[in-house]
């Protein structure tokens, strides 16, 4: 696997460096630095990518935008009936989220449960 330039976080580095290899499988990863002050400092300091742990993931998963997504990949994995909710959501307000993405075709309505 060829990276092109540093992808702006370790996390992200790892994510594309591990695309080529599966399982027990060698494989070969290497970064092409360009012109740019992270990829030169990489370059020049390489143990920081593979001396330091990945960045945290944070979210909020009170936000809206991040909420739906997250209840769509919800709906795929196992239908909600009548009586769920989702995360720190009301009952209430999760059915509004999934009238929501019923009315905008992103889920639909099955024998009375909702599904992707």
């Amino acid at each position: 696997m060829i990276i092109a330039g540093y992808p702006g976080s370790i996390a992200g580095a790892w994510q594309q460096a591990g695309r080529s290899g599966r399982a027990d499988n060698p494989s070969l990863s290497i970064l092409v630095a360009s012109s740019n002050p992270l990829d030169q400092y990489l370059a020049l300091y390489p143990e920081y990518l593979f001396n330091s742990n990945p960045e945290s993931a944070l979210i909020d998963p009170d936000n809206l935008l991040i909420a739906l997504n997250h209840i769509k990949c919800s709906a795929y994995e196992i239908p909600f009936e009548d009586s769920d909710y989702y995360g720190n959501f009301s009952h209430t307000q999760t059915m509004e989220l999934l009238d929501l993405l019923e009315r905008i075709n992103n889920v639909y309505e099955a024998r009375r449960v909702r599904s992707i």
